[in-house]
């Protein structure tokens, strides 16, 4: 079951709606907004200019970026700000306006399919594939 939080920004007024589901659809997070970022140890870690650590491609692989499962996990369910045309429109106050919206799993089905997006929609209908590469536990 999942729950979907949906507060008005304005008077703070919060609705909650339980959804189940079968599926989710994860963003791919980037190296630099994902708060989730760890070191991963003796598996060859780089550190950039800040002294943060960042994972590096194996050995024959293109060096490119690296997310975990958690990590993308983490940015489904950040809160997200709701504006422009999709506005909220609060039952209490009677506002039609800004909105932050959460989605918590409360409890997860037998058997979860994730999808990751792996397509970004840049400007005008061009879209770019996201080549990260994401790790994620097997068992």
């Amino acid at each position: 079951m999942a729950l979907s939080r949906i507060c008005c920004t304005r008077c703070g007024h919060a609705s909650t709606r339980r959804e189940p589901f079968l599926d989710i659809s994860l963003p791919i997070p980037t190296a630099c907004s994902s708060p989730l970022s760890s070191p991963r140890g003796d598996r060859g870690d780089r550190r950039d200019s800040a002294g943060a650590s960042s994972p590096r491609a194996p050995t024959g692989e293109k060096a490119r970026e690296r997310v975990t499962l958690q990590q993308c996990l983490a940015a489904h369910t950040r809160d997200e700000t709701l504006a422009g045309p999709g506005r909220f429109y609060c039952e209490r106050c009677g506002d039609v306006g800004g909105a932050t919206k959460q989605n918590k799993l409360q409890t997860l089905p037998r058997v979860l399919c994730l999808h990751l997006k792996r397509f970004t929609w840049r400007g005008a209908g061009a879209r770019s594939k996201l080549d990260a590469h994401v790790d994620f536990p097997l068992h």
